[in-house]
This record gives structure tokens, sequence and C-alpha cells, in this order.
């Protein structure tokens, strides 16, 4: 599937270059173009939100796996939940890397160890290959769904014991949900 600019929603939502006229207003209302690192990232984020709404839509469906087909209607959708999965990595491991609100003022507030940072980035990249190359397999898929559920449940972790709100915990509670959902 390629990816689309979106659409405007009303006569007064107006794009330029697939995005809308609220992501081009800097401070005072005047109109400035995003960098091109936000750009990709607002694009991998809105690839990942189609994907995940259509996973969840193929994944919803109540039939039963009494038949072949029916059983193999599941897998599908479970490999398209790994590959959602690993575009949300991409999107977060950019985000991780480039945006300064994720740096290491944030991770001083989760409290994240310093000699755990550099791992951070490496371990999202294997994830991401682990997703891609797992994505056919079910039993290794199932062990790389189980090993993220950990990662994203410490993350959950760090979010709570720093007195995080919900808002800022969810996004990691939501990747472990999708990781739990490939188990």
């Amino acid at each position: 599937m390629r990816w689309r600019p979106r659409r405007p929603t009303s006569a007064t939502s107006e794009t330029r270059g697939g995005l809308t006229s609220s992501h081009l207003r800097g401070r005072g209302g005047a109109a400035t173009r995003p960098s091109a690192r936000s750009r990709l990232f607002h694009c991998a984020a809105d690839v990942a939100a189609v994907e995940v709404a259509t996973s969840v839509r193929e994944a919803a469906r109540d039939v039963p796996l009494s038949s072949t087909r029916d059983k193999t209607s599941a897998m599908a959708s479970r490999r398209r939940v790994a590959q959602v999965l690993a575009i949300m990595h991409v999107a977060d491991l950019i985000a991780g890397q480039t945006l300064p609100q994720f740096g290491d003022d944030h991770l001083d507030h989760l409290g994240v160890p310093r000699w755990l940072r550099p791992a951070l980035p490496i371990t999202k990249a294997a994830a991401v290959v682990a997703l891609v190359v797992t994505r056919g397999h079910p039993r290794p898929r199932s062990v790389v769904g189980a090993s993220l559920v950990s990662y994203y449940s410490a993350a959950v972790t760090f979010h709570v014991l720093s007195n995080d709100g919900a808002a800022q915990a969810a996004p990691a509670a939501a990747f472990g949900v999708l990781a739990a959902a490939i188990v």
C-alpha cells in the first residue's frame, strides 16, 4: 500500500505537501515549513496509524478458528501486526534519535541508568530486524513478541515510577499490547 497525503477534512483545512495547515503554523500563527526530520516522523506515524487500524480491524473479526482457512487468516493477521510493529519501531527509533524531547533530559526524568542508554537504540534496531525476519515464522515471531512485551513493560514501569501521567505511558503500553498480539 502506497502512502498518500491526507486529504483536507473541510473547506477551511488547506494542505501543502500533504501537511495540514495546523502542521505549518509556528509561533504566532505564521506558516512555517516543518523540518525534514519532523515530516519524516509524521509520515511514518501516519503510515503506522493506518496499518494499525487495518490490522486491528482484521484481527477483531469474530471468526472461529475451526478451519484451515480461518487459521491461515489469523496467521496473516499476526503477520500484519508484526509488520505494523516494525514500522512503528522504525518511527520510534527515528524519533528517539532525532527529537530533542526524547534526549538525555527525558531519560534522566525517567530514571534510566546511564549505562543502559546506549543499548536502547541498538535494542530497537534489533527488534525491527527480528520482526521483519520472523514475520512469516510463527514460533520465532512469538519469541520476539514476548521479548518486546517485557521491554515495553519496563518502559511503562519507568514512566509510572517517575510519576508520569497515563498519557506519557500510553505509547509504551500500546507497543506492549501490539507485541502481545503476536505472541
